[in-house]
């Protein structure tokens, strides 16, 4: 990292996830809003999302000329957090003397331990963070104080303080889009991109920290953006970019009852208008399934539904506070299949209680199914302040932060221990698996999320094969017993090999 020239411009940076995936890469929508707002009120800024650089993303950093830059802007998650404050604390060590600053929901939640912990950090932004970070970077050109500003938590002298917070923007609508050009022709090269249509959820599941994040604001718990605005997005890119393929990453699609369905109804009329030849995916809860409505998306290019069932144990689904009965959740699949939709089921089958018959419940449950419909089994609840269900597990002495897995490309941390003997080696192996099977998928699978069920014969044997290990490996009773680390070695080879002989088959 060099020390040169005038510092004039901010930068943006995600530091690498510990563990990465297999399939396309997928926008930093945070980054790109703020990136974009910053540049339309006049500053000039870089953006460096180390999930998706052409460089290695160390090679990124040690090309910059810190001296640019008079403030910089870290996106934080729970599986990155570690590896940035190690970068903050190099970047202060190579001379960087301006303003660091971080926003997402683990900080936000953890802001008073980062402070404490991290003094090279000046300030955390909590919640939405375009409207924030600009009056950091408009104090700051103008040298004007900051620690005042709403939203945001910082050190005044020796204290910590957090300032009250400032409204959400309502209604949720921008002069520009996302600026997407930092990732130069990535996109248009996968033919894939991600769409973020509305920010919240109206649901209270207590894994999830959406509810909680914008809580902290003042405002409606979902704010759609306008189906006019949402498919100018999609024109651009389709007929600027050359992108066909893509995927809303809102955290329920379909958004809040009858407003809800009805804006979703007015964005497939709008992209039918506009003659959009495209393929899209959104992600929605189970009770949201409507046959009518799904029917009329499907018009306009609607071929895959993503839907949240969790667990189908009733321990766990009382746990996530899931109350969607299970006749309502088969419902749904019913439709979904008999529309002929790809299908996506996401699921948390590990938590700190769970037992072996639980687990077996789970992974029956999805060879019934359809295991092709589970893009992950090894699927665990991930634990961190801001979630509803932190307080119950740290009253019960379960949390604990540990690496449970390192592979030459990955680290996976988790925030507890399993209580019960075995679950945790058992877990292990499977997803080492898992990670096995998801680059033998990767040629399949990278160039855009809906592309891979061009094949998906060969993803559905995979998947089913996958499936039938793990319940296979819960009946070998040295497993149960917490006694088959000396075995693991021969799971993994006689599965690889397996998998193997399946993309080798004819068939296939």
């Amino acid at each position: 990292m060099n020390n040169k020239s005038e510092k004039k411009k901010i930068l943006l940076i995600s530091v690498p996830f510990s563990a990465k995936g297999t399939g396309p890469v997928m926008e930093n929508h945070g980054l790109c809003y703020l990136k974009a707002c910053l540049c339309y009120n006049g500053f000039s800024v870089d953006m460096i999302d180390g999930n998706a650089t052409e460089k290695p993303f160390y090679q990124c950093i040690n090309e910059l000329n810190l001296d640019d830059y008079f403030l910089m802007g870290f996106s934080v998650y729970s599986t990155n957090y570690y590896n940035t404050s190690k970068l903050i604390k190099a970047m202060r060590a190579s001379g960087f003397t301006g303003h660091i600053t971080m926003g997402g929901h683990y900080p936000t939640f953890s802001w008073k331990t980062i402070l404490e912990k991290n003094p090279a950090l000046d300030s955390i932004v909590l919640g939405e963070g375009e409207l924030i970070l600009l009056e950091i970077a408009k104090a700051l050109a103008s040298s004007k104080k900051w620690r005042n500003i709403g939203g945001l938590a910082c050190r005044i002298g020796d204290d910590l303080t957090l300032n009250p917070g400032v409204p959400l923007i309502n209604p949720l609508s921008f002069p520009f889009l996302p600026d997407r050009r930092s990732y130069g022709k990535l996109f248009k090269n996968q033919n894939f991109a991600t769409i973020s249509s509305s920010r919240g959820c109206w649901g209270n599941c207590t894994f999830c920290s959406v509810r909680s994040f914008y809580k902290l604001a003042f405002g409606p718990c979902w704010r759609p953006r306008s189906p006019e605005e949402i498919v100018d997005e999609l024109e651009y890119l389709y007929k600027e970019e050359g992108i066909s393929n893509f995927a809303f990453c809102d955290d329920n699609f379909m958004g809040t009852g009858e407003e809800g369905r009805r804006r979703a109804v007015k964005v497939g009329e709008e992209i039918l208008r506009r003659s959009l030849d495209i393929a899209y995916a959104i992600d929605c809860r189970p009770d949201d399934v409507n046959k009518d409505l799904l029917k009329e998306l499907q018009k306009s290019g609607l071929v895959k539904v993503n839907i949240g069932v969790e667990s189908f144990v009733e321990r766990q689904l009382r746990l996530y506070s899931k109350t969607i009965p299970s006749e309502r959740i088969e419902s749904a699949l019913d439709i979904l299949k008999e529309l002929d939709f790809f299908i996506g089921i996401y699921t948390i089958f590990f938590d700190p209680s769970v037992t072996f018959e639980e687990l077996s419940v789970n992974l029956n449950s999805a060879l019934r199914i359809g295991p092709e419909y589970f893009p992950e089994f090894a699927t665990f609840l991930q634990v961190f302040p801001g979630i509803p269900l932190y307080d119950k597990l740290k009253k019960e002495n379960f949390l604990d932060t540990h690496k449970i897995l390192q592979t030459t490309e990955n680290e996976y941390w988790i925030n507890y221990r399993f209580q019960n003997p075995g679950i945790e080696d058992f877990f292990i192996l499977c997803l080492e698996f898992e990670v096995i099977m998801g680059k033998f998928l990767s040629s399949f699978t990278s160039n855009n999320s809906l592309m891979g069920e061009r094949h998906y014969k060969l993803y559905s044997a995979m998947r089913e094969l996958t499936c039938k290990n793990f319940l296979s490996l819960i009946e070998d009773i040295e497993v149960k017993k917490g006694n088959f680390s000396e075995f693991k070695r021969r799971y993994i080879e006689e599965w690889t090999g397996k998998a193997k002989k399946l993309i080798f088959h004819k068939d296939y």
